[in-house]
């Protein structure tokens, strides 16, 4: 056996090592929970879902295929941006996929639009993927934006992008440069030019000669002309044609600058990001997730303010936002709770035990725990986020509970081996069943799992540390102290209920009210099940279809006279917290306060049009800036034309004041004089928005197919076999895939062909008329020009006034023919529903046919299935059609959670049977829990809180806990020889007090979380919760597991 010294020893060096790796702890502000999926996005300007799914998204995945271990591949095409996501057997195989998915990228680049933007390859998590950057500087120097922008980048683009802990560098606030050309659509015409003939003249005279081969050690070289930076003034005299005048016979060259300007400038923005309204060039750093963001934070200012030395000195930066400011903010907050709770834990066992050395060993332990708990979150690479902040403070009290339990316990001379080993045994039946309880996560809805699965993690390493450290470090400690000699001399003294007079007058009064409530049990029971209350008061007043209940509890004379006074006396403390605190209760965001304006506009809008609406917003957040100095800051990021968000920040001394509500309702105010735009305005109170028109149908079908065209026919066929019905009156086969996604239409027209015939103009002829008026989606190539490669863009002048209007009853020519015409007289234009994403999984399409049924779901339904069942025996193969149902999140779906308590008490009496080796103890012992919940709900009701999340943290932590300080008795009861209703008091009053102290040190270890009030989200309701059910565990421990744990109940084990 080793030595208390050598053991103790051990535990200090592992201890230090701990405390040493702390700094390489992984710290971000909420869990990013992945999964084995990985996603490819690209975007491309100006280009609908269809050209994307045809000449991007297709292509991709065709070639993504091939990748092994593959086991879903789905993919969104919108408009300009695709994302192909790629879902793998396990995590194990995307180290290698990614590797293999990047190669096939290179190889399959060339291939796709120039337009298009190169691949990224992300790893799908949890995190919104229009996360906040996590430094941003301002840039400032007196020369124009596009200059400054090319500085920064050679200053800090190349050197930051190599570090680790950086995902990804922006500059924003400049464009690049182009090479614009702007032609004149007249002239064009009238000299019989096309576009396409300009942009041949241009590659033909910059064209890259090559002079041949050579060879030389071996290799084979390309030899070509390099090409030297072209000239403006050289670009505006590239002949672009030759007019032959048949008069004279000479022939007139026509120049470039003859038709358009030609210039450099930059190019049309594609997103907006600003801070305060000011438009400035911004360096924006993103850290990489899974990385101490802390200490990415402090290493990348510092890393900054070094390359900033290579800037001009006219260049000035500026740190204008730090988000990791928020995260700093709670782990100081945390680390002050946790100060406060140890002082106070401190000053309450000094003062219990008044023994400095029982104290010292106390919190070594702990101190020990924690840094032990260090090493398993570095080794198995556990992040610590404000949910394992949680953890780690709420385990605090259970490691603690061993502690307290194993201490009382050596200092017991008289404890026996075998009691030694009945501890053992209690401590692991303790630490079980709070695992059991804190199982119930893996059943809740996807989102709080995510959240809570970390917290699970992070409480049963702490507790499975506390068994090694109560069993094995505590004992050494606590002999290493009492074996040295001045100790030993001075004895360790256990003061607490010296006078055995007094102790011996307590327990018979203890006994006496034991007694006289075992003579009455059915009626003590009684009192506690009213006192918890009965779930009639949630009986329905109707039941469809049940005639008996209806003409009994749905009785109007019933539920008038007598059912308000039935469930006000048999509905107990639930009913006063179902009514009171649940119905008011919900879940709330762990960050800061903040508002939210979102503008969405329809497609057709450009983003200059979305960035004016928006530059509105901003210039009155920025006068009620100067008035109002709690309004910290807002960030303005315009996404693309048809979507923009501002977040507004407030400073922490007006975030919870009426400055917030205040704006709101003078932003929803404002936003209401603006049209056009779809408004949401939300963050604090009630949200407003005003979309219209965006409800769900009630009937969806689903249909795939492998072909797009044929899958969109499929469709039409079921849109006509379901408007036969007179019931049915409209038909959309081009439904939304959920609600999140909004209606978009696109401009269709359809042409007369008897029209063209008689305007002598094909369909070649209809559609180059149109383009060389309208504008470009892309750029047409690439120039060397001020040493850089710069897109060239060509345009007609009018491009941007090119309206529907315009086009209908403007008279267009025919360069071909020389003939004029109306489109307006060719055919006509139709407004009809787009599908503004195209969705595949597995290759295979998806599209919605949706449809409202004016009558009875009943008989709709069956419609349906009739027309399903018809259209299952009529489409090819290869194509399927089932009907989608709706998943939304509803109050029953609200109320499975609760339910699901029924998993944590059946985790609990698996584990109290196998302890005790008894059903009837696990009974017993797990009524303990429903009466610590009376405790629960008359905190909440009588002090009027909030319940959140937190509250709901907290019934799960007081299952587990609670049932401890009954197991610790019920196994030493175990281990007498004779099993009497007296043994049981005296072991349940010896108890008395480490029990009294392990609950007193967890509620004053819950203190600090209370001093903000409940606008503090999580923390408040959790630490509530939990002292509210820890004090009413004193009446389930103390008095009624006595008063049922009658000896004739128990003889038959």
């Amino acid at each position: 056996m080793f030595s208390s010294f050598r053991v103790v020893f051990v535990f200090v060096v592992l201890s230090v090592m701990g405390v040493g790796l702390i700094p390489q702890i992984s710290v971000d502000l909420m869990p990013a929970r992945y999964e084995p999926v990985l996603q490819v996005s690209v975007s491309m300007p100006q280009t609908d879902p269809g050209t994307i799914e045809e000449k991007v998204t297709a292509p991709l995945e065709n070639a993504f295929s091939q990748i092994p271990h593959l086991k879903k591949i789905s993919s969104v095409s919108r408009y300009n941006y695709s994302s192909i996501s790629l879902q793998f057997e396990n995590a194990q195989d995307l180290a290698f996929a990614r590797f293999e998915l990047a190669s096939i990228i290179r190889q399959m680049y060339a291939k796709l639009p120039a337009s298009c933007s190169y691949p990224e390859i992300t790893q799908s998590s949890e995190e919104n993927s229009r996360k906040m950057p996590l430094l941003v500087y301002s840039i400032n120097a007196p020369l124009v934006s596009h200059q400054i922008k090319k500085t920064a980048s050679d200053v800090f683009l190349n050197a930051l992008s190599g570090e680790k802990s950086i995902e990804k560098v922006e500059i924003s606030g400049a464009e690049n440069l182009q090479i614009s050309i702007h032609y004149q659509t007249e002239k064009l015409l009238t000299y019989g030019i096309s576009p396409e003939q300009i942009l041949q003249k241009i590659r033909n005279h910059y064209q890259n000669d090559y002079l041949g081969l050579i060879h030389q050690n071996h290799q084979q070289f390309f030899v070509r002309i390099a090409q030297e930076n072209i000239k403006l003034s050289d670009l505006e005299n590239i002949t672009i044609t030759e007019i032959h005048n048949p008069t004279n016979g000479i022939s007139q060259k026509i120049l470039l600058k003859e038709l358009a300007s030609v210039g450099i400038e930059e190019q049309e923005p594609t997103a907006y990001f600003r801070i305060n309204g000011l438009n400035s060039v911004r360096l924006l750093l993103y850290a990489r997730e899974g990385t101490n963001q802390i200490e990415v934070a402090k290493t990348l200012e510092m890393r900054v303010q070094e390359l900033a030395q290579n800037l001009p000195s006219s260049f000035q930066l500026i740190l204008e936002s730090n988000q990791i400011e928020t995260l700093a903010q709670e782990i100081r907050k945390n680390q002050e709770r946790a100060i406060y709770a140890i002082l106070i834990l401190v000053a309450f066992v000094l003062l219990w035990y008044r023994n400095l050395y029982q104290v010292l060993t106390l919190f070594a332990s702990l101190a020990v725990n924690l840094a032990l708990l260090v090493l398993i979150l570095y080794f198995f690479k556990i992040s610590v986020h404000l949910y394992t902040l949680a953890g780690i403070t709420v385990s605090l009290g259970l490691l603690i509970d061993n502690a307290v339990m194993v201490l009382h316990h050596i200092t017991n001379k008289n404890t026996s081996r075998k009691k030694k080993n009945f501890l053992k045994r209690a401590l692991w039946g303790n630490t079980l069943a709070v695992i059991a309880a804190l199982s119930l996560v893996f059943f809740l809805p996807e989102k709080e799992r995510m959240n809570l699965t970390d917290f699970l993690i992070v409480v049963s390493c702490n507790l499975f540390i506390s068994l090694f450290v109560s069993t094995i470090f505590t004992p050494a400690l606590y002999r290493l102290f009492y074996d040295h000699p001045l100790l030993k001399k001075e004895g360790l003294k256990n003061v607490v209920f010296s006078h055995k007079r007094r102790n011996f007058q307590l327990f018979s009064w203890y006994a006496r009210v034991i007694g006289f409530l075992q003579r009455y049990p059915k009626t003590f029971t009684l009192f506690v099940v009213l006192s918890f209350g009965t779930p009639i008061f949630m009986l329905p007043t109707q039941v469809q279809g049940w005639e008996w209940y209806n003409k009994t509890l749905g009785n109007e004379w019933y539920l008038e006279n007598i059912r308000p006074y039935l469930d006000k006396y048999l509905g107990g403390t639930l009913r006063l917290f179902a009514y009171n605190v649940y119905e008011n209760s919900g879940y709330r965001n762990l960050e800061r306060t903040q508002l939210f304006v979102q503008a969405e506009m329809p497609m057709g809008t450009t983003l200059r049009q979305m960035n004016e609406v928006i530059l509105k917003v901003e210039n009155y957040l920025q006068k009620s800036q100067k008035q109002n100095k709690g309004l910290e800051k807002f960030v303005t990021s315009i996404y693309s034309p048809q979507y923009a968000q501002i977040i507004i920040f407030f400073d922490k001394d007006t975030e919870r004041g009426s400055l917030p509500y205040l704006l709101k309702n003078r932003l929803i105010a404002l936003s209401l004089d603006m049209g056009g735009v779809t408004w949401n305005v939300y963050g604090v109170g009630e949200g407003f928005s005003n979309a219209t028109g965006e409800q769900m149908a009630s009937f969806r079908v689903e249909m795939r197919g492998y072909n797009f065209e044929k899958l969109e026919q499929q469709a039409e066929i079921l849109a006509q076999k379901l408007l036969a019905h007179k019931r049915i009156q409209a038909v959309n086969t081009n439904e939304r895939m959920n609600y999140f996604e909004r209606k978009s239409k696109e401009i269709r027209w359809e042409v007369l062909p008897e029209h063209m015939q008689l305007g002598k103009v094909s369909a070649l002829q209809l559609g180059n008329a149109l383009r060389i008026r309208s504008k470009p989606s892309a750029s047409q190539g690439f120039l060397l020009a001020e040493n850089q490669y710069l897109p060239l863009m060509l345009k007609s002048v009018s491009a941007e006034d090119f309206s529907l209007q315009a086009m209908s009853s403007e008279i267009m020519k025919n360069p071909q023919t020389n003939n004029n015409f109306k489109l307006n007289t060719l055919g006509k234009s139709k407004e009809v529903f787009s599908q503004s994403a195209i969705y595949k999984e597995n290759r295979e399409y998806i599209r919605l046919v949706s449809f409202e049924y004016m009558g009875s779901n009943k008989f709709g339904q069956e419609f349906l299935d009739k027309k399903l069942a018809e259209m299952r025996l009529e489409m090819p193969a290869g194509f399927k059609a089932t009907q989608q149902e709706f998943k939304f999140w509803s109050r029953e779906q609200k109320k499975r959670q609760y339910e699901l308590l029924a998993i944590v008490f059946a985790g609990i009496f698996v584990v109290c049977s196998i302890t005790f080796e008894s059903f009837r103890k696990a009974f017993f012992t797990l009524l303990t829990i429903p009466v610590s919940f009376i405790g629960l709900f008359l905190i909440f009701y009588v002090g009027n809180y909030y319940f959140d999340q937190g509250g709901y943290a907290s019934f799960i932590l007081l299952s587990g806990t609670v049932v401890a300080a009954s197991i610790f008795i019920l196994v030493e009861w175990d281990s007498q020889s004779h099993r009497a209703n007296y043994q049981l008091l005296k072991i349940a009053f010896r108890k008395f007090v480490p029990v009294l102290i392990t609950i007193l040190t967890s509620v004053l270890g819950f203190v600090p979380f209370l001093l903000e009030g409940d606008k503090e989200i999580f923390w408040f309701s959790l630490a509530l919760g939990s002292i509210g059910g820890l004090i009413a565990s004193l009446f389930a421990v103390w008095i009624c597991l006595p008063v049922w744990c009658k000896v004739k109940q128990l003889q038959s084990i």
